[in-house]
């Protein structure tokens, strides 16, 4: 797969969602973060999208920046289902999360740039 190209520019426009300095056990013989690690940091920065929208990580496209490099490090789709938890079912989102998953994308269809998805979950 080619390398996407993202401006970070374009991505400081985006709420950032976590943080974290990579530690030395994260890398692996080569110097290159191990990917389970990818998949750790990434759920991390889930539950900030998670407590952006209304939901807390018991309910329920990121980008991932070397800020040493000024360089995006990786990207990230998705795909979750909501659960209710009392049935231990999927259910319908409730409604005022469909609204600030609303204005999220609202938001973010104003930005200047698209997001470099793999085009396999476009609408």
């Amino acid at each position: 797969m080619p390398r996407i190209n993202i401006d970070l520019s374009d991505l400081r426009q985006l709420p950032v969602t976590s943080e974290a300095t990579i530690p030395d056990e994260y890398l692996d013989s080569m110097g290159h973060m191990n990917v389970m690690w990818y998949t750790h940091l990434f759920s991390m920065a889930m539950r900030g999208v998670f407590r952006l929208i209304g939901l807390s990580w018991e309910d329920m496209p990121h980008f991932m920046v070397n800020m040493d490099k000024d360089d995006v490090a990786s990207t990230h789709e998705m795909v979750c289902a909501y659960v209710d938890m009392s049935r231990r079912r999927m259910t319908a989102i409730p409604v005022e999360v469909i609204q600030q998953l609303d204005a999220m994308i609202a938001d973010h269809r104003q930005l200047d740039w698209p997001a470099p998805t793999c085009g396999i979950m476009a609408p």
